[in-house]
């Protein structure tokens, strides 16, 4: 392991769980990048109070839960279908306004 430092840490039982998902192999890959996602984060929200921007902690959480319930392709196809409908635009021309591509 060059350049690797070996440490014994303990997890909560459901990251344990999930570690126990992946191969042997992967788990010092998964927790590296899990632990340079939170430093990117950490860094970021610093950078930004030091802008004099500090956002709202209920307004992120809830930002983020958003995001994780994007919807399938099926419903954004059901809900371009419906705008087309109410609009006129084509839904080819929708999606690709929308960013949504083909």
């Amino acid at each position: 392991m060059i350049g690797m430092t070996r440490r014994t840490i303990r997890f909560a039982p459901d990251v344990d769980a999930r570690l126990d998902q992946l191969d042997a192999g992967q788990v010092s890959a998964y927790v590296t990048e899990a632990v340079r996602d939170r430093i990117t984060r950490e860094r970021t929200l610093a950078a930004l109070a030091e802008a004099g921007y500090h956002p709202d902690p209920q307004k992120a959480a809830a930002a983020a839960a958003m995001l994780a319930r994007r919807p399938s392709r099926a419903l954004r196809d059901a809900a371009v279908s419906r705008l087309a409908d109410l609009t006129g635009l084509s839904a080819g021309a929708l999606r690709d306004d929308l960013g949504l591509g083909e």
